[in-house]
């Protein structure tokens, strides 16, 4: 007599309507699950979005990276919400972790496209908040900066991280930047030469905020 030792885990199938029950089961109990997880994510994302809630004093509009591409010397991504949310051209957009990504510079209904930092038109004025020094970032495209006017005696060095200078009235004043990856001496013996890595990378999938930069309520 053959006997088929089954584990506790096991089930035995008496005809084929039971095992058409427990497929049904188990597509019911993965949909649940899936959704169960896009809660999370969302949830998630709106708990960042309160969390930042109020920068400088304004709201922010949770948003999702849904494109990149170029266009000539410009590095440029695509968010999924536009108008309809209130998103006009001049907005800034950063990431949870409150790292500038850029400005939006065109909108539409469901959709806005934003001028990556790292664009060779972009030059922005940073600050290395430890050491308290002031020098500029070039977009130079591929996530990089080429850093600017930093003193030769500056203490500089690969890690270290850059924001945006504070200024009045600027929405993107304070946002961190990006991280030095390579500090070498000029020439001149008057500034470093400085390459730096954008903390943002246009092909992930980190949720994104715009702050408004018009009039708040």
């Amino acid at each position: 007599i053959a006997v088929t030792h089954l584990s506790a885990d096991s089930r035995v199938f008496g005809n084929g309507g039971d095992y058409q029950a427990l497929q049904n089961e188990n597509i019911q109990l993965k949909s649940q699950a899936a959704e169960s997880n896009s809660l999370k994510n969302e949830n998630d994302t709106l708990r960042k979005a309160l969390g930042l809630g109020n920068v400088e004093g304004r709201r922010v509009i949770p948003v999702s990276n849904i494109g990149f591409y170029r266009f000539f010397d410009n590095e440029i991504i695509i968010i999924d919400r536009g108008i309809e949310a209130g998103i006009m051209a001049g907005d800034t957009v950063m990431t949870g972790e409150k790292v500038y990504v850029g400005r939006v510079i065109s909108n539409d209904k469901g959709r806005a496209d934003v001028l990556l930092a790292t664009s060779r038109s972009q030059a922005i004025d940073i600050l290395f908040p430890n050491l308290n020094v002031r020098a500029r970032a070039r977009g130079v495209n591929g996530r990089e900066f080429a850093i600017d006017f930093v003193p030769e005696n500056a203490r500089i060095q690969k890690g270290d991280l850059f924001s945006v200078t504070r200024k009045p009235g600027n929405t993107s004043s304070g946002l961190l930047l990006g991280e030095i990856r390579e500090v070498a001496t000029d020439e001149s013996k008057v500034f470093k030469i400085i390459r730096a890595i954008h903390l943002f990378d246009p092909l992930g999938a980190e949720p994104l905020f715009v702050i408004p930069s018009g009039p708040q309520n």
